[in-house]
């Protein structure tokens, strides 16, 4: 799970990374027979600064060495 809080156009950067970065530099590797999901956890429209809270999960499996 990657937590998320940051102006809604930045949240396809939280995909970027995961997949772009901490993916391919840990020992696991995406699970494509299961569904990422995404729970919305606030409304932006009501946040001080505009901002999103999301909870990314993103199903993952050991990588095989």
């Amino acid at each position: 799970m990657y937590s998320f809080y940051e102006k809604p156009e930045k949240l396809n950067f939280a995909y970027q990374y995961m997949f772009g970065e901490w993916l391919p530099n840990s020992d696991y590797a995406p699970d494509y027979q299961r569904y990422n999901l995404e729970f919305n956890m606030n409304n932006p429209s009501e946040d001080p600064e505009g901002k999103c809270r999301v909870d990314l999960l993103i199903p993952v499996k050991k990588r095989k060495s």
